[in-house]
This record gives structure tokens, C-alpha cells and sequence, in this order.
């Protein structure tokens, strides 16, 4: 459901970042999810996790995610714990090229399982995401389609699930998801580096 007071929405996305916000969204527990419409999650292939972080993306303008960005050193420690703690190797890309700029990463949880979320800003216009989360399901393509009035692209690969979200427009998402999966983009985060980075 999007937040309609802008207020409200700083004060959700601020406590979420200083909070580290837990995603618990069970299919049965989402709107229309139980019966038909569960049925219908599994017929055109979005995932409930996919679902539940393309519903929260909605909460975030591009004020929110610009405000309080944390220190580079803050997100190599974080993308550290992620591999660590969450037993995910994460690659943070370096989507600059492509006219983003990397704000925040955040860990995340869908269904007690660990959800990244790594957050983008365009030169102009609302945020990008892209979600990550363990998957021993076989590689998969890119496929394109809208999810909870948001434009998202997703693909398995090295038993990684991903998702880009954002609102329609806000970039071409296809584009940035084929250089993402083809590694035509480098990591911004080494782990090297990521492991050794101290918190100021």
C-alpha cells in the first residue's frame, strides 16, 4: 500500500534504515494472496519475495533514500555481515556508468531468510533497487514484468535470486539486469577490502 503523507513515509524509511526493518510478509498474510489470488502468485511466476520487496520499494522517494546515506565504510561492513552472517557473496555493482549512483545496502529478511537490498539513485527521478536472495533453483533468464505497479526484472544465477524494481520509467531496467548478469559491471565493494574496513 503506498504511504500518501510524505511525513509519514521519511519517518517508515528512516526507522527502516536505523532499525535494519525485518520483512515478514507470508503469501497468506498479503493482500488477496490467500485462495485464487495464491494461485495466481504461482501462475505468472512472481515470487512472494519478489512481490513483498517490489511493495516495499514503493515507500521509498528519492528524499528518502537521499537522506542519511550512510559512509562508504559503513556499506563495505555491512556487504561484510552479509557475507559473514547471511552467508550470501554478495557483489555490490558499480552501476555509475549507467548513470546511478549507489546510496545504501541494508539486510533485510523475507520469511526468517535473509533479503538484500541494495538502493540507487537515477540523475533524476525515484530510486532503483536491486533485491538479492539465496536460491538453489537453476539459472534463469531475465524476465520482465509489473509487480505491484512497479517495473521489475528478474534472474537466477549462481544460486542467487535477483530483482531490479522500480517505478515504470524510472530507468531501463532490462539494460542494467543484462550488464548486472553478464558481469559487464564491476563490484564496488571488494571482499578483500569489504572484510577489512573498519566502522568510524
Amino acid at each position: 500500500m503506498r504511504v500518501t503523507a510524505p511525513w509519514l513515509a521519511v519517518a517508515f524509511v528512516a526507522g527502516a534504515f536505523c532499525s535494519g526493518i525485518v520483512l515478514r510478509v507470508a503469501p497468506s498474510a498479503m493482500p488477496g494472496a490467500a485462495g485464487a489470488a495464491g494461485s495466481q502468485v504461482a501462475a505468472n511466476g512472481v515470487s512472494p519475495w519478489v512481490r513483498a520487496a517490489a511493495g516495499y520499494q514503493q515507500l521509498y522517494s528519492r528524499d528518502t533514500v537521499a537522506l542519511g546515506a550512510p559512509a562508504a565504510d559503513v556499506s563495505a561492513r555491512i556487504v561484510a555481515d552479509i557475507r559473514a552472517q547471511d552467508g550470501l557473496e554478495l557483489r555490490v555493482p558499480d552501476l555509475s556508468a549507467m548513470g546511478l549512483t549507489f546510496k545504501r545496502v541494508q539486510r533485510l529478511r523475507f520469511n526468517d531468510k535473509p533479503l538484500v537490498q541494495i538502493v540507487y539513485l537515477p540523475k533524476e527521478g525515484p530510486p532503483v533497487a536491486l533485491c538479492v536472495m539465496k536460491d538453489a533453483k537453476p539459472d534463469a533468464g531475465l524476465a520482465q514484468q509489473r509487480v505491484e505497479r512497479m517495473d521489475v526484472v528478474t534472474w537466477r544465477q549462481a544460486e542467487l535470486s535477483y530483482a531490479l524494481i522500480a517505478e515504470p520509467g524510472a530507468a531501463d531496467l532490462h539494460a542494467i539486469g543484462k550488464q548486472i548478469a553478464g558481469s559487464g559491471v564491476g563490484a564496488m565493494f571488494s571482499q578483500n577490502n569489504a572484510m577489512l574496513q573498519p566502522i568510524t
